[in-house]
């Protein structure tokens, strides 16, 4: 074996780093256990006590505050238990409950607000009719609006609704058409940078350890996960709510300092004291780009704020009531008298107000205090600086004390700007300009006129992101901010003064949410499934390839830690989903499949009487290429589920392909370091890859299987058009991705008639098709209902819920629970229809050319994509019988996953039965091959490698038998599409792709099949 020195010290490294990497996940799971035992040991004080409070409300506040008390603390190797979080194995919601939500922009509210709220009839309409028509096609919205304003009021009369003062730099009469829907498409991506901003601002306010937030630009989508959050009405209200931008003076020290002390007197007369709490630590601030607000052109005043410093302990906090030494008794004293100081600290020289972020709970609960909000004035409120960006160096954000007029309404807020922009100020610094409307551009003067020397802050949602100081009154609206920015600050803080400009607000087309008992009901599953899955897989491999089988196993757990290992990578940024457990348990099967096609070409050399250590040589080096094209095709297959797929189907993907990559180099490098090191030095028969089972069977198989084309054909024709007929009259049974509505899994404290619960419904889910069955047991049901799912309440949701609980109320006394919320949209599924069908359609294209690539004959590839196509058919088409016969499993993005890894994995039985041919037409002397000589050549080439085939399917089917029989009701469909399809698969390979290569084989007149 060549390189065998790198191979080692490359398995080594893997090893190493895949231990440091789970290392993480255990202190992570440990510390996890740690906050779960604080919770439950509050708890129990609270009932020794006879308190009486809400004892889950307790535990969640208790584990919440010790955990955030952990959060920066350094926990492990110098790492902080963030860190250790960001570094160990993320779950996915379905493992560990949580909210995973699709919002997207609403196209509609920027269209009337750059129309300046246009009342014109037309526009309104056009407006309906592109809503109505994007519900059942993928087309932009702005072109489907385009399409029907046109078609009303004709070409290039679009100027006559969008000139006006606010887009005056951007539209004027002589716009066409396609130049305004493309500056309203600007806005768009625009609002969705904007949106994001906002989102993450408050992210911080739902409680949750590792939130993720990202735009599908492409899609105009944004996709929000909150592991562990459960409150979905009030996220729902919060991801959905329009941003709200305000420009407020803002107190300075001297003003806001004697309340600051009224705060500080009220804890000293609660008790608080420094005893308990954590020392501050050493940090500087997360941001530091205020600078000064000036009129255009005017930017000469000193920067005050650009370079202050935060001291770093409260030794160091000066002020006119209290002072402290180095003594460190002095300062125990000083907290004692001043528990403020706790929390917070001052920088004597600017009187700015810092505090640390794991701090933030308990300084805001401080703050919404009635008793403290009775200590201050009616227009003093406190705000925090942007949290979003601190990471755990540090740790601190500022605290702004701002000034709101009567009903804490801010002087100025957004809807005046008409226009932000990154620039560059007189002295070639970056720098953000602002525009405003007459109206805002009058108060706006008022407002700079009474602040000057003073900061005023600009805040989005009650967040500060800005606070500069007013260099001069500002007359005519146009303004310059000034700072430490560098140009990307520049664009950010742009985006979130648009904001007020141009109102966003974001419609959730789809909302997932997972309670953590469900979640833990999916973990044991799939660890069931696993665990039996590794067991009938070591013991099925010892029983047919005797110590060859040994070695295959223990490459086996090496995969399986690989892939454990390299998901935990921070940079994967992957999670551990239920599918993607299926997705170990199934790369088991296929880093099998690879180790049956080495030991069975050793058996062909040992059997042609080769010496044992060159069978060995020749059986890795002859079957490296069929596995590396095997693992090939599979892992485009992989990367197209990864780029098309979300959520859970992204899991599934990142997990095969890591597996794919993975159990290649488990089974072709390390099992042959293993082979090697066994029979070195040793005898002939020191090493045996087969035994008393496995000895007499597919010896010398002589089969016609190319004389079977009508039967198989035939067959195939029978099923096939059964299946499309049942699809066409009853339909598939599509899950809520593909044809929107709501579905619950709903858990009760006994066993019920899913029949019974149905009836019960109808009476509540009028004029609507409603779907019970039971799921995981008869104390669960899963209820799927289209009931509201084209309204555009925006309570719709809540409507849906209540409506569901008034149904359920005759069932009241088993305390039905909702454990698992899923809300898709009608025009979000149409997507997820179309893209699912792309996705199938770039597998086949891309698998049908890497195939003529690799073989270099167009024959084989149709032969492959004729096969694969049969193969999805075939699937279909028995999903639609087996609804006949009562069995009605959901078509669903998982299932397309399933159907996506079929394609993937019966390739893989052509691409052994192909490689052989291509061996065999290698071997051959002649030019040109006729269809006889090639009838008899895929016959042999079948015959020779039925073992393999055989054999590969059969370990793949037994893990996936496992799936099925313990993967519970959220795989049962993806389950049963594997089965089927491995054995559809290998029937395929023998029967349909090589017949296909035989009958589109070109050759002389006078050739005879």
């Amino acid at each position: 074996m060549k390189n065998k020195g790198a191979i080692i010290f490359l398995s080594v490294a893997i090893t190493a780093i895949c231990l440091f990497s789970l290392s993480f996940t255990y202190m992570a799971n440990k510390i996890d256990t740690e906050i779960a035992e604080h919770g439950e040991a509050k708890v129990t004080e609270a009932r020794a006590t006879n308190e009486n409070i809400n004892l889950d409300s307790l535990r969640k506040t208790s584990m919440r505050a010790y955990r955030d008390s952990l959060w920066k603390k350094e926990v492990y190797l110098g790492y902080t238990f963030q860190e250790v979080k960001q570094w160990s194995l993320n779950l996915g919601l379905d493992l560990q409950g949580g909210i995973h939500a699709t919002l997207i922009v609403s196209p509609v509210e920027i269209l009337k607000a750059m129309s300046d709220n246009s009342q014109d009839e037309d526009f309104l309409a056009s407006i309906e009719e592109a809503k109505a028509a994007q519900k059942s096609t993928q087309e932009k919205f702005t072109t489907l609006f385009l399409n029907a304003f046109q078609a009303k009021k004709g070409k290039d009369k679009m100027s006559e609704i969008f000139v006006n003062v606010d887009n005056k730099f951007e539209i004027n009469p002589n716009s066409t058409d396609e130049e305004i829907i493309k500056i309203i498409d600007g806005e768009l991506d625009d609002a969705i940078d904007r949106s994001l901003i906002v989102l993450r601002s408050r992210i911080d306010k739902f409680g949750t350890a590792s939130p993720v937030i990202q735009a599908v630009k492409s899609t105009g989508r944004i996709e929000v996960e909150l592991p562990g959050a459960d409150d979905e009405e009030n996220i729902a209200y919060q991801l959905k709510a329009v941003a709200k931008l305000e420009f407020c003076e803002v107190w300075d020290i001297q003003e806001s300092y004697p309340f600051i002390q009224k705060i500080n007197q009220y804890l000293v007369e609660q008790g608080e004291t420094e005893e308990g709490k954590d020392k501050p630590t050493q940090a500087t601030p997360g941001t530091d780009e205020e600078g000064l607000f000036a009129a255009e052109g005017d930017t000469t005043a000193k920067e005050e704020n650009a370079d202050d410093k935060l001291f770093a302990d409260s030794k160091d906090v000066k002020n006119d009531t209290a002072a402290t030494d180095s003594n460190a008794l002095a300062q125990e004293n000083f907290l004692k008298d001043n528990p403020i100081f706790n929390y917070i600290q001052i920088d004597p020289q600017s009187g700015r107000i810092f505090a640390r972020v794991q701090d933030y709970d308990k300084i805001q609960g401080l703050f919404d205090n009635r008793a403290v909000q009775a200590l201050l004035p009616e227009d003093m409120t406190f705000a925090w600086g942007d949290r979003s960006g601190v990471g755990s160096e540090g740790g601190v954000v500022e605290i702004y004390v701002l000034k709101k007029g009567e009903y804490a309404e801010a002087p100025l807020t957004g809807e005046v700007i008409v226009d932000a922009y990154s620039s560059m100020d007189d002295k070639g610094r970056p720098s953000v300009g602002m525009d405003m409307n007459v109206e805002g551009a009058k108060k706006w003067k008022r407002l700079t006129e009474a602040n000057i020397g003073k900061q005023v802050a600009v805040t989005l949602d009650n967040v500060v992101f800005s606070a500069p100081v007013v260099n001069s009154a500002i007359p005519n609206g146009k303004s310059i901010i000034s700072g430490n920015f560098d140009m990307e600050g520049t664009k950010t803080l742009a985006r979130i003064l648009k904001a007020g400009r141009l109102p966003a607000p974001m419609d959730i087309e789809r909302m997932v949410v997972v309670g953590p008992s469900l979640g833990q009901a999916a973990i044991d599953r799939g660890l069931l499934s696993l665990i039996a899955g590794l067991v009938l897989v070591v013991l099925f491999m010892v029983a047919y390839y005797s110590k060859g089988g040994l070695v295959a196993d223990i490459a086996l757990l090496f995969n399986i830690f690989f892939i454990l290992g390299l998901l935990a990578q921070k940079g994967v940024g992957a999670a551990l989903t239920l599918p993607g457990i299926a997705g170990i348990v199934l790369t088991m099967g296929m880093a099998i499949d690879a180790n049956v096609l080495i030991f069975e070409r050793i058996r062909e050399e040992l059997a042609a009487g080769k010496p044992l250590k060159i069978a060995i040589d020749n059986g890795y080096s002859r079957a490296f290429w069929t596995i590396f094209d095997s693992n090939v095709t599979t892992l485009m297959i992989a990367i197209i589920l990864a780029y098309f797929g979300s959520g859970l189907v992204k899991g599934f993907a990142v997990t095969l392909g890591i597996g794919i990559v993975s159990s290649f180099f488990s089974a072709v490098f390390i099992t042959r370091l293993v082979v090697e090191y066994m029979v070195k030095g040793k005898k002939e028969d020191s090493m045996s890859f087969e035994t008393s089972i496995s000895k007499g069977l597919f010896k010398n198989p002589q089969h016609d299987f190319m004389g079977k084309r009508k039967v198989a054909y035939l067959a195939s024709g029978i099923v096939i058009l059964a299946g499309l007929g049942l699809m066409f009259t009853q339909g598939l049974n599509l899950g809520v991705a593909f044809q929107g509505g709501h579905s619950y899994i709903v858990k009760f404290g006994g066993e019920v008639s899913a029949t019974k619960v149905k009836a019960e419904l109808s009476n509540v889910f009028t004029d609507a098709s409603t779907e019970v069955k039971s799921f995981d047991g008869n104390d669960q049901i899963q209820i799927t209902t289209s009931y509201m799912i084209n309204s555009e309440e925006s309570n719709t949701d809540e409507l849906v819920k209540a409506k569901l609980m008034e149904g359920l109320a005759p069932y009241n006394e088993l305390k039905p629970e909702v454990v698992q919320t899923i809300v898709v949209g009608p025009t979000i599924a149409d997507d997820i229809k179309t893209t699912s069908l792309e996705s199938i359609i770039i597998a086949l294209i891309c698998i049908f050319i890497y195939i003529v690539f690799r073989f270099r004959k167009i024959g084989f590839g149709i032969g492959a994509f004729i096969a694969l196509l049969h193969d999805v058919l075939m699937v279909l088409s028995v999903f639609a019988i087996a609804r006949v016969f009562g069995f009605s499993f959901e078509i669903d993005e998982v299932f397309i996953a399933a159907l996506l890894t079929i394609v993937g994995y019966s390739i893989n039985d052509t691409v052994v039965v192909f490689d052989r041919v291509r061996e065999f037409l290698v071997g051959t002397t002649k030019k040109n091959t006729s269809k006889a000589e090639m009838s008899s050549m895929l016959n042999d080439s079948i015959n020779s490698t039925l073992s393999r085939t055989m054999m590969t399917s059969l370990t793949t089917l037994l893990v996936v038998a496992i799936l099925l029989i313990f993967g519970g009701e959220a795989l049962r469909g993806f389950s049963f599409a594997l089965f089927m399809g491995i054995l559809i698969g290998s029937y395929s390979s023998i029967f349909i792709a090589t017949r296909v290569v035989l009958d589109v084989t070109t050759t002389d007149k006078n050739d005879e099949e």
